[in-house]
């Protein structure tokens, strides 16, 4: 593969940088343009192909990963088209529609969450929503915290910092929480999922970056959560924070959600962070953060696993949403 760029390529940092700036704390604080061409040129490591129309109305990537991290051969399919251009939509169906043997088992399909036409399109193929990915900015869900998520109490929250024993429990928590309920990560229990998260912890209480933090909550039983922060400097976001939270269903309902995020919020910004972005499609993270102002960027399709329904997304759009998209509208029969 030489350096030249193409035309293809181009059309993938176009509609790329389309989508993304059209979340509100888009900031372009880098070489945004020089990230997808990596991006798009690491894909072309796997079985790729890039489909598209002669007019650049549209566009179908995808690349086949036999052995991504989390330890399933998955296939990522973006897809974008110009929304002005309804033969676009027929021509990008059609080629989603004729593609689909042979994708891999697990898909992961990453939409504009502003393309109603395409996001019913996919949804009359057999696809279904899978999570949505939001950003947001810190300063409005600092500014919102103590209204969301209620004060400190007096004695403190609890959780408490990871620490070297803690580093097997919490895997094991992972594996257990989503071989439970593989909705809300399909990828949570497989065993090399698993080892990622092991090993990580591990070498972060081995050198306690400041560029990560963990904590974890005590249960009857064992380890019943686990919240992480990681901070990155980011060419879309500036310095942006990832907020990670896993909880055991004995935790449920007792405020621990919202110390996570309170702790998360406060360690973030004092790190410098601007933006907390993260994917999910449980209905306790998704209310929140759409209540402390995160706004969705991207929605994750799949065909296989469970559906969850368009209503389970719908209802927890944050006010300041993009313009309304299909999740109001019925699912199509």
């Amino acid at each position: 593969m030489t350096g030249k760029t193409t035309p293809e390529e181009i059309r993938f940092i176009t509609r790329r940088l389309e989508a993304l700036s059209a979340t509100p704390c888009f900031q372009a604080t880098g070489p945004s343009s020089t990230i997808l061409s990596a991006r798009w040129r690491g894909l072309q490591k796997h079985r790729f192909v890039s489909q598209g129309g002669a007019d650049s109305s549209w566009q179908l990537v995808t690349a086949h990963d036999r052995a991504p991290w989390f330890g399933s051969p998955t296939t990522l399919v973006f897809a974008d088209r110009d929304r002005t251009d309804p033969r676009a939509l027929a021509a990008l169906t059609a080629a989603l529609a004729a593609d689909g043997d042979h994708l891999a088992p697990d898909v992961w399909l990453e939409i504009d969450p502003r393309d109603d036409g395409l996001l019913i399109a996919l949804l009359g193929l057999g696809w279904h929503v899978d999570s949505v990915i939001s950003a947001g900015s810190l300063a409005l869900a600092r500014e919102r915290m103590d209204a969301v998520l209620g004060p400190t109490p007096p004695g403190g929250d609890a959780w408490r910092l990871l620490g070297p024993a803690d580093v097997a429990p919490v895997a094991q928590l992972y594996a257990t929480t989503f071989r439970a309920n593989p909705e809300f990560c399909w990828f949570g229990a497989y065993p090399d999922h698993v080892a990622h998260v092991r090993d990580g912890l591990t070498a972060w209480t081995e050198t306690m970056s400041t560029a990560e933090a963990h904590w974890v909550v005590d249960g009857p039983s064992g380890i019943a959560g686990h919240v992480s922060v990681d901070m990155a400097d980011e060419p879309f976001w500036g310095r942006a924070a990832g907020v990670g939270i896993v909880l055991a269903p004995e935790a449920d309902g007792k405020g621990l959600l919202k110390a996570a995020y309170r702790r998360a919020i406060v360690v973030a910004r004092g790190e410098g962070a601007n933006v907390w972005k993260g994917g999910t499609s449980q209905p306790a993270v998704m209310a929140l953060g759409a209540r402390l102002g995160r706004v969705w960027h991207q929605i994750g399709l799949r065909r296989s696993g469970k559906d969850l329904g368009l209503a389970h997304f719908a209802r927890f759009q944050a006010a300041e949403e993009l313009p309304r998209t299909a999740f109001s509208r019925p699912k199509p029969t």
